[in-house]
């Protein structure tokens, strides 16, 4: 009896941890779906509320992440990033991104097939499901990393008094250092000024591509000995917060091209 407590304990444990693992990662989606939700058409917006329901894009942000603990959607499992192993100089990172596009199996492809799939037909619920969720994707540096490291998964850092890995820290710790919702975020990003100018390119998924992946080579060359996470912050916030608005920007260009 006491050996089946115990482990009911590590269960309960391991339950709320890994909740606590996907509180950022889960927010970062939602500011970006609802950056995209407040810039969507009114006939956009109304094809989308019939077929996800009121605030479908934010409900449905987290829906990829959710349904990877069935089966049935193993085959989405590598369509949650794209290894770049950052051995591409930038200024040649056009090819990478349409090498991606091309390739199968990854982020970029899925991101490209999926658009392909709802122009075709507007009501594949799954379909707009993943593409809401591929979207903020791409828009988080590690989901453009390094295959050895599992996009900073393997990479462990000081995080205050937390010991955590370097890609939790971009899912989770940096947003969460505002202490803002989801939709204080996204409102926050949109008063800024740097919305109108990110609005301007966020038609331009190759754009979007080249801004994470210059950030992700950034991000691998920072040393990470005595790291401080204020200084961190200080210098990796305004970047990661322009992609988040840059990644809701251009899910609503897809989404009102789409849903014209």
């Amino acid at each position: 009896m006491k050996a089946k407590a115990i482990l009911g304990l590590v269960l309960l444990l391991s339950f709320f941890t890994n909740k606590a693992a996907y509180a950022y990662d889960r927010t970062g989606h939602r500011i970006v779906a609802q950056i995209a939700e407040d810039n969507l058409t009114t006939n956009a917006k109304k094809q989308i509320q019939a077929i996800l329901g009121k605030n479908g894009l934010t409900a449905n942000a987290n829906w990829a992440d959710d349904v990877r603990s069935d089966h049935k959607f193993d085959y989405s499992t590598k369509w949650h990033y794209f290894d770049t192993d950052g051995k591409c100089p930038i200024a040649k990172s056009d090819s990478l991104f349409y090498v991606g596009t091309k390739s199968g199996n990854n982020l970029l492809f899925a991101i490209d097939s999926l658009i392909k799939v709802l122009k075709n037909n507007k009501n594949d619920v799954i379909a707009l499901k993943y593409l809401i969720h591929f979207i903020g994707d791409m828009h988080q540096p590690l989901h453009l990393g390094h295959a050895a490291d599992l996009g900073g998964n393997k990479i462990k850092v000081k995080w205050l008094k937390d010991s955590v890995n370097l890609h939790s820290v971009w899912d989770t710790y940096l947003i969460n250092m505002e202490q803002l919702s989801f939709s204080e975020y996204a409102q926050y990003l949109l008063d800024s000024n740097r919305s109108s100018s990110l609005r301007i390119k966020s038609s331009n998924l190759l754009f979007s591509f080249k801004l994470c992946y210059t950030l992700s080579q950034k991000v691998y060359e920072y040393n990470y000995a005595n790291l401080n996470a204020y200084s961190y912050k200080y210098t990796f916030a305004p970047e990661m917060n322009d992609l988040l608005l840059l990644g809701g920007f251009q899910l609503s260009a897809i989404l009102n091209e789409i849903y014209t």
